[in-house]
């Protein structure tokens, strides 16, 4: 699971996401975006589309399910 989290996100916090990092069964990942809002795909594109682009390839070249 990849957690992406804006530190401006009126929504939730930086801390939901290390909760859910802890309690996530298989392999987990946090990406915080300084400045972003609750939207990181629409307000961070590039940063968002490379971080789930990375985090599927090793995913996916780990052989993992």
């Amino acid at each position: 699971m990849l957690v992406v989290q804006g530190t401006s996100d009126p929504y939730g916090t930086v801390e939901q996401l290390r909760v859910a990092q802890r309690l996530a069964l298989g392999p987990v990942e946090g990406l915080v975006l300084d400045g972003i809002g609750h939207a990181p795909h629409l307000e961070a594109i590039e940063a968002t589309v490379a971080a789930v682009a990375d985090f599927a390839h090793r995913l996916l070249g780990s052989g993992a399910q």
